[in-house]
C-alpha cells in the first residue's frame, strides 16, 4: 500500500476511536434512546450553528439565502452552505449532518498526513514528520469539533491544504502548487472571515521570499497574482451577491448591529473587553447597558439590582470626561434607541442611536487619552492571555466531577498547554533567528499575524486559535527534535 494511504489509513483509525470515546460521552443515555439516537447522536450543535444552517436549507428549498425570518442575510459567511446544503437536500436535516461530520472526520485524518509533509519540509528531517503525526494526531483540541455542526474543523482542513502547498512552493516554486493553495485558502475564507490574516501573512510571505532571493518584479507579480486571484474571486463573488442584496459593500459578514450598539461595543473593546466574554468588563458593560429583551442570560435585570445598589464598574476606567453620570445618560439613550415597547417612532428612535454612538466615540477616545497604557498593553495582554489560555474544556464532553472525568480532562489541557506555550516560544525564537528564511519563519509568522490581529480588534474567544493550533503543533515537534538532537549530541561529547 502506499505510505501516504497507510498514515492516512493509521490516522483515521485513531480519529475513529477518539470518535467513538467522545460520542459515547455525548450520549450517555443512548442505549436507552434506541438506535435513532445511537445513529444521530454523533452530530452536536453550538450556539452559532443553526446561523449557518438556517441559510443553507433555505436555499436548497428554493426560498433564498435568507435567515429564520425570511429576511436577506449576509450574518455568516457561505462556506458551510455549500457542503451541508446539498446533503440536506438529497438526505434531509439529520442523515445530511451525520454525512457531515463523518466527512469533517475524513478530511481531518488526511489533515493529519499533509500537516506532517508540511513539518518535513519545513524541518527536513523525517523524525519531525513522524513527530508532527503523533503530536497532532493525538490532539482533541481540533478533533473535537468534528462532532460540531460549525465551521472551525473546515477551515482549519483547508487552510492545512493550503499552506502544504505553500511551503511546497517555497521548496520548488512550481505555479500550480502556489495556485493550489490560493484555491484552498480561497475556500476556508468562505468559511470563517478571519481567515483574511492568513492571506495576509501568506502575501507578506510572498514578498519577502521575493526580496529575499532578489527575485525580479515581474516574477514577484506572477506569484501574488497565481497566489491571491482564487481568494479574490471566491470573495469577490461573495461581496457582488451581498452588494446586489444589500446595496453595500460587504465582503465577509454583517451583524447588522446599531451604531448605539457599535459604540458600545468599542468603548468597551477599548478597555480590554472581549466580545464574547460574559464576565468581566464586558459583562457589566455589555449586559447593564442593553435592553433586557437582548439578554440571553438574565445578567440585566442582575446588573440593574447591583446597580440599586452601588456602581458596579470600577472607577479606575473612568476620565474626567467619561464618569458613571456619563453612563447613565448614554444608556437611558440606549434604551431609547433599542426597546421596541418604548413607544416612540422610528426617527426618534434613530436619533437616539446615532447620538449614543456619538456619546461613545467620545468616550472612547477619552478613555484612550487619560488611560493609553492600558490601552495599549494591559489590556491587549489580557486578551492575549484570553485567547491562549483556557481554563475549560473547550467543548469536550467530559464534564462530570468523576475522578475519570477530571482526570482525562487535565490531561487534555495539559497536552493542549505544551502544544501551545511551546509552539508560541519557538515560533518566536526561528521568527529571531532565521528570519531570512521564509519556509521556515512561514508558520511562526502566520500564527503571531493570526493571533495579534485577533487581539488588536478585540475579536478573541479561545476556539478561534483552531484553525493554526495544528501549526503550534508542527512548531512544537519541530522543538521536541531539537531539544533530542541536542541532548544527544551532548551525551556523546560528554563520554
Amino acid at each position: 500500500m502506499n505510505r501516504k494511504y497507510l498514515l492516512v489509513s493509521i490516522a483515521l483509525v485513531v480519529k475513529v476511536l477518539f470518535f467513538l470515546f467522545f460520542w459515547f460521552h455525548f450520549n450517555k443515555n443512548f442505549s436507552q434512546k434506541g438506535k435513532q439516537q445511537l445513529l444521530y447522536g454523533i452530530v452536536m450543535s453550538g450556539h452559532d450553528t443553526q446561523g449557518y444552517l438556517d441559510p443553507a436549507q433555505n436555499f436548497f428549498t428554493g426560498k433564498g439565502y435568507v435567515d429564520q425570518s425570511g429576511n436577506p442575510t449576509a450574518f455568516r459567511m457561505p462556506g458551510l452552505a455549500v457542503v451541508y446544503g446539498p446533503l440536506f437536500f438529497f438526505l434531509g436535516a439529520k442523515t445530511g449532518a451525520v454525512l457531515f461530520v463523518f466527512l469533517q472526520l475524513l478530511l481531518g485524518s488526511f489533515s493529519v498526513y499533509y500537516l506532517s509533509k508540511t513539518a518535513y519540509f519545513i524541518f527536513e528531517k523525517q523524525i519531525v514528520f513522524f513527530t508532527t503525526f503523533i503530536v497532532y494526531l493525538f490532539s482533541s483540541f481540533v478533533s473535537i469539533y468534528d462532532h460540531y455542526l460549525l465551521s472551525e474543523s473546515f477551515t482549519t482542513y483547508f487552510l492545512i491544504f493550503s499552506v502544504y502547498f505553500f511551503i511546497k512552493y517555497l521548496k520548488n516554486e512550481n505555479y500550480n502548487t502556489l495556485l493550489l493553495s490560493g484555491i484552498f485558502v480561497g475556500i476556508a475564507s468562505l468559511y470563517r472571515p478571519a481567515v483574511i490574516f492568513v492571506v495576509f501573512s501568506l502575501t507578506c510571505l510572498l514578498l519577502l521570499n521575493g526580496f529575499y532571493n532578489k527575485k525580479r518584479v515581474k516574477k514577484i507579480a506572477q506569484s501574488l497574482l497565481c497566489f491571491g486571484i482564487s481568494a479574490f474571486l471566491l470573495l469577490g463573488a461573495w461581496t457582488l451577491r451581498n452588494y446586489l442584496v444589500f446595496e453595500k459593500v460587504i465582503p465577509f459578514v454583517d451583524h447588522g448591529i446599531t451604531k448605539s450598539e457599535r459604540g458600545i461595543f468599542d468603548l468597551t473593546t477599548a478597555q480590554g473587553a472581549n466580545w464574547y466574554t460574559h464576565d468581566g468588563v464586558k459583562g457589566k458593560f455589555f449586559h447593564w447597558y442593553f435592553p433586557s429583551f437582548q439578554s440571553f442570560d438574565g445578567m440585566n435585570q442582575y446588573y440593574d439590582e447591583q446597580f440599586s445598589k452601588s456602581n458596579p464598574f470600577d472607577e479606575s476606567k473612568y476620565t474626567p470626561d467619561y464618569n458613571f453620570d456619563s453612563l447613565l445618560v448614554m444608556r437611558n439613550y440606549c434604551w431609547l434607541a433599542l426597546d421596541p415597547t418604548s413607544g416612540i417612532d422610528d426617527s426618534t428612535r434613530n436619533h437616539f442611536d446615532k447620538k449614543v454612538g456619538e456619546m461613545a466615540v467620545r468616550f472612547r477616545q477619552s478613555y484612550i487619552k487619560h488611560h493609553l497604557f492600558d490601552f495599549l498593553i494591559i489590556n491587549k495582554l489580557k486578551l492575549f492571555k484570553e485567547m491562549i489560555f483556557v481554563t475549560k474544556s473547550y467543548g469536550l464532553p467530559l464534564i462530570k466531577n468523576t475522578v475519570t472525568d477530571k482526570l482525562i480532562r487535565r490531561a487534555y489541557l495539559v497536552y493542549y498547554y505544551l502544544v501551545a506555550i511551546f509552539g508560541l516560544i519557538y515560533s518566536t525564537i526561528l521568527l529571531l533567528k532565521k528570519y531570512k528564511n521564509t519556509k521556515v519563519i512561514t508558520l511562526p509568522f502566520l500564527i503571531w499575524v493570526f493571533i495579534g490581529s485577533h487581539v488588536i480588534i478585540s475579536f478573541v474567544e479561545n476556539r478561534y486559535l483552531v484553525p493554526i493550533y495544528p501549526f503550534l503543533c508542527v512548531i512544537t515537534s519541530g522543538l521536541i527534535v531539537e531539544l533530542i538532537y541536542r541532548i544527544k549530541n551532548n551525551l556523546v561529547t560528554y563520554k
